[in-house]
């Protein structure tokens, strides 16, 4: 093998390039640090930020862009040479490089290579056009002759790109990415003395998170995530509801899961679509987290939400969702009361020994691994901090400082009268089940 591998992950955008370069890098395979996440991809798109910016550069100066190809490419020296800047900066001795634009200039990375001394590899990403088409104009919201010429155009550049003295390797996405045959046939002509981890794959490729668009002959996804609520307040939980459609505009109504405690058939009437699960006596907050997450979708991550709780900024619970990968859990700031002063606004932490369960997402194999609120917590407080401390060991519990809410501290479940003396209970409970252990 030589002293340096470089796979070029190359398809046309939605065709699974990210979600194929996460495989490699969970195989081994090193990528750039700079990777590029956002709230259409929270598993990341395995982009380096200097690769896009010198793609877009190259794009632009011959007046094209990622969406309109130019028909001719100026520049190639200069664009050759940044890109043998940045595959000296790369990990090694395997390293993989993706980015959609990449497929309309693989010989400008095949130049620089040759003058690197580095051996490139190019794997070609396949999806079916319309899977990719009915994604593109989902998530651009683009016409559909737009979606199908730009579909099109990278074919067509990716056809003339190949060249017999390149070792090219093809995957059809997703079929291909739960075949280990597959992978062995990819990485064995690249000469790589790797062996495919399927654990690893199945463990971070989604399938919520493979974008079908709204094409009818598409299968149906399951939500990524489901936000449960317990609530007896019937103001409280309206508020809450039409707080979560105006800052997460593409969220389904079967994201939603109210546990109630009494409320009337006219909050069910105007909030009809979602899931609704009847509260048990007493209605305490573990025992009604526990019955929406057991209502909620099986492969579906968890939102734990106070009804008393408010999303500052859009989209705000997929930013949680971009941060969870490797996490226990994610909660965000909270502006207003919180008993943990790591996830108060202002504070610095990035982690936490435990978090408050005022609004927290919680990705659904941590939760089959560690298991629900113990319901012996039937007071108020430590029913978080107990399952945090069952949670530590499969992640870090991370603050996300750029993802607010704002806690109106007037839940519904929770009574004035005996706050302070059930407080006191759990303590006792929490104390007694840990022998001391000091959490909070």
């Amino acid at each position: 093998m030589d002293s340096k591998t470089l796979i070029l992950v190359i398809g046309c955008g939605r065709s699974g390039t990210s979600a194929v370069t996460g495989c490699l890098y969970k195989m081994g395979v090193a990528v750039h640090e700079k990777i590029m996440i956002s709230h259409d991809n929270p598993k990341g798109f395995f982009e380096n930020r200097d690769v896009v910016a010198m793609h877009n550069r190259l794009l632009e100066e011959n007046g094209g862009s990622w969406d309109r190809p130019p028909t001719i490419m100026r520049g190639r020296v200069r664009a050759s040479e940044t890109i043998a800047d940045l595959i000296r900066e790369l990990p090694g001795p395997v390293c993989a490089v993706k980015d959609p634009r990449a497929s309309l200039c693989v010989d400008l990375w095949r130049l620089a290579c040759e003058e690197q001394g580095v051996k490139l590899c190019v794997l070609e990403v396949r999806r079916g056009r319309d899977a990719i088409v009915a994604s593109l104009m989902k998530r651009e919201g683009w016409e559909n002759v737009r979606a199908e010429n730009v579909a099109k155009e990278y074919a067509l550049a990716i056809h003339r790109a190949r060249e017999p003295d390149i070792p090219w390797a093809t995957i059809d996405f997703p079929a291909d990415l739960y075949d280990s045959q597959a992978w062995r046939k990819i990485l064995g002509g690249f000469g790589l003395a790797l062996e495919p981890d399927m654990d690893a794959v199945r463990a971070h490729v989604d399938r919520r998170l493979i974008h079908y668009g709204e094409n009818g002959a598409e299968l149906h996804h399951p939500p990524l995530w489901t936000v449960v609520i317990p609530s007896r307040s019937d103001e409280k939980v309206i508020d809450c509801v039409a707080g979560l459609i105006e800052t997460h505009p593409d969220i389904r109504p079967e994201q939603i899961v109210i546990v109630s405690d009494g409320l009337s058939l006219r909050t069910r009437w105007k909030l009809r679509g979602v899931g609704w699960v009847r509260g048990a006596r007493p209605f305490v907050f573990p025992r009604a987290i526990n019955a929406g997450a057991r209502s909620a979708h099986p492969d579906s991550d968890l939102v734990i939400l106070g009804d008393d709780v408010r999303f500052v900024a859009a989209r705000a619970i997929d930013r949680l969702a971009s941060l969870s990968h490797d996490a226990a859990a994610v909660a965000p700031e909270v502006v207003g009361v919180c008993g943990q002063s790591a996830q108060r606004a202002g504070a610095t932490e990035t982690e936490a020994d435990w978090l408050a369960f005022i609004c927290a997402y919680i990705p659904r194999w941590v939760w089959n691994e560690v298991g629900p609120l113990d319901e012996r917590y039937i007071g108020y407080g430590y029913d978080d901090v107990d399952w945090c401390v069952r949670a530590r060991r499969h992640g870090p519990l991370r603050v996300a400082r750029d993802v607010r809410v704002k806690h109106l501290h007037e839940s519904s479940y929770r009574s004035r009268e005996d706050w302070i003396t059930k407080y006191e209970e759990n303590r006792v409970r929490f104390v007694e089940k840990w022998q001391g252990l000091e959490a909070a």
